[in-house]
């Protein structure tokens, strides 16, 4: 690591593209629809609803923790999770 002055962390996905909107819930609101977008690609049935409701309000309770156990959690395998009932799993380069 000779050279290297900087190393940047992405945390709360704040560098991606899709954040823009005056208030967290704007900007999430931004990547449930461009989520949706893909994932119907794999499968039109999956509705913004759906991705709202099944994946993410679950997946915000279930990280509530994570301010106080420093644990990151699996976002892949929770994803897939939900992908599950639509017959539609993602690897790990699709994730990224």
């Amino acid at each position: 690591m000779n050279g290297i002055k900087v190393i940047f962390f992405d945390m709360g996905n704040t560098l991606l593209h899709f954040h823009h909107g005056k208030s967290d819930d704007d900007k999430d609101e931004q990547g449930l629809t461009y989520l949706t977008k893909y994932l119907n690609r794999l499968n039109s049935n999956i509705t913004i609803d759906e991705v709202k409701n099944g994946f993410f309000k679950r997946w915000m309770h279930g990280i509530e923790d994570r301010s106080r156990t420093f644990k990151e959690y699996p976002i892949d395998v929770f994803l897939n999770g939900f992908l599950a009932k639509y017959n539609v799993e993602l690897n790990l380069n699709e994730f990224i």
